[in-house]
């Protein structure tokens, strides 16, 4: 838990909106974390908020760009953001409490995570069906006619409410529980971070009943979007891809040669 305060805190280097526990490594074992002591006020406590001068709407904002940094830039999150691990410091800092739980998006996760948001927040069944079938994560017996049906179903009943009041986190949830329950395996690290967006989005809502958090998230998947496609990407990409195709053609003869030995002995499964 200690090399994960200093991850995240590396992560965050030079950004004064954030502080994270200094972690007293010369008074720390591996029955014991000894951390900096930190005096302020719980993120829930919003008359003390008031009366200290801090700026709810502004801390709504901050903590929101925060975690959507973890997820979409760093994929190294906090996976229980609840209330209780919020601090507020003077000049609206946010520190972070209790790393006991922390989430992991690899490069290509993120990526889908991207498109996975884009699909639910344009509200468009046509295209996580398509992320899903493309994702690997399915099994033989996947009706595909019968899970449209469900996501289109599920979908309707978000179509009434507007954009901005739009739950992402709880949309996010309950569009898991629908697609596991075609049985379609679903990256575990996902439905944590629905989880924790569930918590950073009633925080926002509770210090800010007017926070979006569609908004804060649009400039987030746009740059991730853009940088998809940017064409120094594609040529990184391009290149990984000619490099496996150069290892095909440099294992195809033996993997033939084995493929036509095994179909003479019989023993080609």
């Amino acid at each position: 838990e200690g090399y994960t305060i200093e991850r995240v805190a590396a992560n965050f280097a030079g950004d004064p909106t954030l502080h994270f526990p200094r972690v007293y490594r010369r008074l720390t074992t591996p029955g014991v974390l000894t951390l900096e002591f930190i005096d302020g006020i719980k993120v829930s406590d919003l008359d003390a908020l008031e009366r200290a001068g801090l700026d709810r709407q502004l801390i709504a904002r901050r903590g929101a760009d925060a975690f959507l940094r973890q997820v979409l830039e760093h994929g190294f999150f906090h996976g229980d953001p609840h209330p209780g691990n919020v601090f507020i410091l003077p000049g609206n800092v946010i520190c972070l409490l209790d790393y006991g739980m922390i989430g992991k998006l690899d490069a290509s996760s993120r990526e889908f995570l991207v498109e996975f948001l884009v699909s639910v927040t344009t509200r468009d069944p046509d295209r996580i069906l398509s992320l899903l079938l493309y994702s690997g994560d399915i099994t033989d017996s996947l009706d595909s006619r019968a899970l449209k049906r469900d996501l289109a179903d599920f979908i309707e009943g978000f179509y009434e409410v507007p954009l901005s009041e739009t739950p992402v986190g709880r949309i996010l949830t309950e569009l898991i529980e629908v697609i596991a329950a075609h049985r379609i395996h679903f990256r575990p690290d996902f439905m944590m971070l629905a989880k924790a967006l569930i918590a950073v989005e009633g925080m926002g809502r509770m210090l800010d009943p007017e926070f979006n958090m569609v908004e804060r998230m649009r400039p987030f998947v746009e740059q991730a979007a853009s940088e998809r496609y940017s064409p120094g990407r594609l040529a990184r990409e391009a290149g990984s891809r000619l490099g496996s195709f150069l290892n095909l053609l440099k294992n195809l003869p033996d993997d033939m040669k084995e493929i036509l030995n095994r179909l003479n002995r019989n023993k080609f499964k």
